[in-house]
């Protein structure tokens, strides 16, 4: 009998734990909370949207929401979700589509993994 391997895609995500405790120096504890909690509303929104773009191979559509999950991930510190849909980008701009399959498994798992990372630091503020 033969084994089978199974594969974990289990990866740490990184944030940038200044730009959370700047957002809490800026706007205060409750404000920054709002905030976070608004980026990250947009970006499940926009993930979903990606979805579909990318089940109908749109790749203009999910090079716009790309840039704009880059943006939002950045305000909030999420830096490796930031850098993953930079990545789904660029194998867009040279036609990969293998490279935007796995980029974009990436970002989902990245996606999930960085929203529960973000909920875990004990204590942002200043």
């Amino acid at each position: 009998m033969k084994t089978v391997a199974t594969l974990r895609y289990d990866e740490a995500v990184r944030f940038d734990a200044e730009r959370l405790e700047a957002l809490c120096r800026d706007y205060g504890e409750d404000a920054a909370e709002k905030v976070i909690a608004r980026a990250l509303e947009q970006i499940a929104i926009k993930m979903a949207a990606l979805e579909v773009l990318f089940a109908e191979q749109s790749y203009a559509g999910m090079d716009q929401i790309c840039a704009s999950l880059t943006r939002i991930a950045g305000q909030i510190g999420m830096t490796t979700m930031a850098r993953v849909a930079r990545d789904v980008r660029a194998c867009i701009k040279k036609g990969d589509v293998v490279g935007i399959a796995a980029t974009m498994g990436r970002l989902h798992r990245i996606g999930d993994n960085s929203v529960h990372a973000i909920w875990s630091v004990e204590d942002i503020s200043v």
